[in-house]
Formats: structure tokens, sequence, C-alpha cells
């Protein structure tokens, strides 16, 4: 499950969470223009793990925390991995439209600020309050940032927090990612469909091997 809360910010804290997001942006192109390349010369798929060797030295990765941006760079990994399983689609007849490549994003634009929240970490004794993390140079730099656990998912495992930049970057949303108990669902494969969504206007469905939404990765046009 999700919740999605408006952030209440104050200037410096804003520009702190906006400058994040756009070096995310920033790593987002720099991760795709690699795989984007290795595809023009190569005419194959540049992995997760070769791309990560390449960016990780770049300035806009050192500057974000480790997880944020290897989470980043795996987005950008999602994005070309739907976009050869069209292809794949394509080539076996089931699909006839014209596959784009994924796109980058503008350049003074934001992509979200994805945190993944390791098991063991307490929120609670820190009175539910989340140090936004970056790394120590960027800390040292800039200062820090933290932001409040909302009251009614305080009893459930968070897994994820995303910051959502709104109206390139004017208003600043927090997603919290948590787990529900599981509950078992009896699926028929012949009346079933796959979604898969991401983190604005992302998403593809497929329905007994059919795709029915393109993939669309400029998420800020």
């Amino acid at each position: 499950m999700t919740q999605t809360v408006r952030l209440k910010l104050s200037k410096s804290q804003k520009e702190i969470l906006a400058n994040l997001c756009h070096l995310s942006k920033n790593l987002f192109n720099v991760g795709l223009y690699m795989i984007r390349q290795y595809f023009f010369q190569e005419g194959k798929y540049l992995s997760y793990e070769s791309n990560y060797h390449f960016c990780k030295e770049n300035e806009n990765y050192q500057l974000l925390a480790t997880d944020c941006g290897q989470q980043t760079l795996k987005y950008v990994d999602r994005c070309f991995k739907a976009f050869f399983k069209l292809l794949s689609i394509k080539k076996e007849g089931v699909y006839q439209e014209k596959i784009n490549l994924p796109r980058y994003l503008p350049k003074d634009g934001f992509f979200p600020l994805i945190i993944p929240i390791r098991k063991r970490h307490n929120f609670a004794k820190d009175e539910w309050r989340f140090k936004i993390p970056t790394s120590r140079k960027y800390a040292r730099e800039n200062g820090s940032i933290y932001i409040t656990i909302p009251d009614n998912i305080r009893e459930y495992r968070i897994k994820e927090i995303r910051i959502l930049p709104k109206q390139k970057g004017k208003f600043l949303d927090a997603a919290f990612v948590y787990e529900l108990n599981d509950e078992q669902i009896t699926v028929s494969e012949k009346q079933a469909i796959s979604i898969d969504l991401g983190l604005n206007n992302l998403a593809t469905s497929l329905t007994v091997g059919v795709v029915n939404d393109m993939i669309d990765c400029s998420l800020n046009r």
C-alpha cells in the first residue's frame, strides 16, 4: 500500500529536497545516456551492474545517498527492460505500434528521490521523524532535513519512501510504501491482467501476452 502526503516545508527545506530530486534527475539522464550509447554501438542491453560501474563516480551519484542513487539507476534499468520486452513482443507479431527508446528528462527537471527503508530501521526511536539520507559531502554543504511519518501508518512496516516533485518542484509530496498483512487471492490466468506502475505516469499492462499501454519514461514533460 502507498500513502501520499503533501509536505509542509520551509523555503530552505524545499530547496534542499528539490535539489536532491534534481540530482536524481541528472543521474537518471546519465544512466540513460550510458545504456542508449551502448545500445547504439553494440545493439545490446547494458545491464544494471555494468551501468552502475560506469555511473558510480559521477558527481550526481556522489552527492546522493548510495541507496538513493542505486534506486534511480535501477529505475532506468526497468525502463530499458520494458523497452526490450516490447521489442520482443513486436518481433513475435503481437504488437504493431511504434516503439520509442526511453527519453531524457528535461535539463531543468526533477525525478523522484527513492529511499529504500531497511527492515531494522526504527522510526520510533527518533520520535517518528525520518532524516532524508544524503552523502556526507552534501549534508556538510547543504544541511539535513527531516520528515514525519504519518500517525495512521506507524504500525506497519514501511518499505520505501519516495519524495515526489510536483509542478516543476513547486510542491513536494512524500509517498510512504508500506506492507499490509498478506491476503490470499485466487486468480484465473485466463482472466488476469498484469500492471507495472511507475512513479508518475509510467504504466504497462499485459493481458494474455498483449500489451495494452506503451511505456513512457518521460516523467517530467
